[in-house]
């Protein structure tokens, strides 16, 4: 009876410190990163990344996307934005997205590439916005339409994203008053229905 008491009580007490050591190790991995220690990183993040931990999913993912402690391995790269991304990770849906625009570790595929840049803007990354005003644009993964693009590029220059305001700029010179402001309306509307997502 004992026994079973101490082995039910040590088990509810990993249970309730688990978390805090997901983070510990999640932290203690962070400042190895940092300290351009991606040895140690990775001993830290490989368990994380396994149980699912979109954080360390990422950021695993960004050391086989540059050759950081690991050989460089964009296909492995892209597996692992990819578990990040269908958990709702942003910025990992974004490396998805540039994954198929660009071809890194997987063939081109342009409709791939907007479906995850759209996953990305709708999680709240800058980025995603960007990259979906550019296939408007170019017409990579869509139909071409410059007044989609342009209502894009102003959302994406409201968020800061360097490269959006020329994109804009250019864009704008390619349409009517009227299609412009319709672009701009669109822009604020979705603006307006996201503003809890972006800082």
């Amino acid at each position: 009876m004992g026994q079973n008491f101490l082995a039910l009580a040590l088990a509810t007490l990993v249970g309730v410190l688990a978390p805090s050591i997901a983070v510990a190790d999640f932290a203690a991995g962070m400042a190895a990163a940092r300290q351009g220690d991606f040895v140690t990183a990775l001993v830290e993040w490989e368990p994380l990344a396994a149980t699912g931990d979109m954080d360390a999913q990422m950021n695993l993912g960004m050391m086989y996307e540059r050759g950081a402690g690991v050989d460089q391995d964009p296909a492995m790269a892209l597996v692992l934005f990819t578990a990040a991304a269908t958990q709702g990770h942003s910025l990992a849906a974004y490396k998805v997205g540039l994954a198929f625009q660009l071809g890194l570790g997987t063939p081109v595929d342009y409709g791939a590439a907007v479906t995850w840049f759209r996953v990305s803007a709708e999680n709240g990354y800058p980025g995603g916005v960007y990259e979906l005003g550019y296939a408007y644009y170019q017409g990579e993964g869509v139909d071409a339409d410059p007044e989609e693009a342009l209502k894009w590029f102003y959302m994406a220059d409201e968020l800061g994203w360097p490269n959006a305001r020329p994109a804009k700029n250019f864009t704008e010179r390619l349409l009517d008053q009227g299609a412009i402001e319709a672009a701009r309306l669109d822009a604020t509307t979705w603006l307006d229905a996201h503003q809890g997502l972006f800082p």
